[in-house]
């Protein structure tokens, strides 16, 4: 039977206030849509740049990015697309209120399509790892934790709290060959989201998770000997209340950007203009090349329109003529 050891320290006490403090500070204060957006976008491009690095697969900021917002449809390697697809087959199991075995193994299969041989996707762990049980323990170390998670205890327990004990133990497990550093992050993830407590799907911890790797695997050992998560805890929540403060700093930031906006009227600009926009702040440069990748389904006039109106607007500014035009903020 599963049933973590912990003790509640002062440390992890003064870390969850400070995490509450900027929940209510990013739960409550009005921001443009587009900023949500692009909150969400980004938390999703840092998680999933920070997920790969730390599995060791080295790719680009920016060409996790163009992948994740849909700017380029062709994944450069396998691992990126099964990495996207886990980080949104997560996202949507978090619309239930518990986990089950079963969701634990569909994801594996997403994160090893591609990867592994296809009589391999479907299965737990078959290979040995150090300091990790034996592959034919894998299943039942999974059942008996998933039971503890949908026990009343665990779901009474504070959600930063469970979200810290399912991270490590499913690290300790390592139930899959390959990527039990991202699995583990996604069912962190996803405890989260079913206990409220998402951050409004803006806030990534996996930057940390790989900056800090080696102390993680140390803290994997030691509850894998001693069963105690105690320093599992005061470290998980305080990466989480840094993170947590931090976005709440930006959030306030944005906030006064909303209230110039509503003072200027850049509110009154449609969703598909605010989206010209983000892109703008992110890259720059907006070329005519570049309309089918922003808008796929949209008509090239539709969008010069849109332009030409923040071109009236004093929002961005043109140059060049006909297909070569480049657009800019002003």
């Amino acid at each position: 039977m599963f049933l973590p050891e912990f003790t509640i320290t002062t440390k992890v006490l003064n870390s969850i206030a400070k995490a509450e403090y900027a929940r209510s500070i990013i739960e409550n204060t009005a921001i443009l849509q587009t900023w949500q957006n692009q909150l969400t976008k980004d938390a999703k491009t840092d998680t999933i740049f920070a997920g790969l690095q730390t599995e060791g697969i080295n790719l680009g900021y920016e060409t996790v990015k163009k992948y994740v917002y849909e700017l380029s449809n062709q994944s450069p390697i396998p691992e990126l697309a099964s990495f996207v697809n886990a980080y949104k087959a997560a996202s949507e199991l978090a619309v239930n209120n518990d986990l089950q075995e079963q969701d634990i193994k569909y994801l594996a299969r997403i994160i090893l399509t591609d990867v592994l041989p296809r009589t391999r996707q479907n299965s737990y762990r078959s290979i040995e790892l150090q300091n990790r049980i034996r592959p034919e323990e894998v299943l039942a170390e999974i059942t008996e934790f998933v039971d503890w998670l949908n026990t009343r205890e665990a779901r009474e327990e504070h959600p930063i709290i469970v979200s810290a004990i399912t991270k490590f133990t499913i690290l300790n497990i390592s139930p899959i060959d390959q990527f039990n550093n991202w699995i583990s992050s996604l069912l962190c993830k996803l405890v989260l989201n079913t206990r409220n407590y998402s951050f409004k799907n803006w806030l990534s911890l996996e930057d940390s998770f790989y900056k800090d790797r080696d102390e993680i695997d140390l803290l994997t050992n030691e509850i894998g000997v001693n069963s105690d998560y105690t320093q599992v805890l005061e470290y998980f929540s305080e990466q989480l209340a840094d993170r947590a403060l931090n976005l709440g700093e930006q959030v306030k930031l944005l906030a006064k950007d909303t209230k110039v906006a509503k003072v200027s009227g850049r509110t009154k600009l449609t969703e598909r203009q605010q989206n010209i926009l983000a892109y703008l702040q992110d890259y720059g440069i907006l070329q005519n090349k570049d309309f089918p990748a922003l808008f796929p389904k949209i008509s090239e006039d539709s969008v010069l329109r849109d332009l030409k109106t923040l071109i009236d607007a004093g929002l961005i500014v043109k140059s060049g003529s006909t297909k070569s035009s480049r657009y800019e903020l002003k």
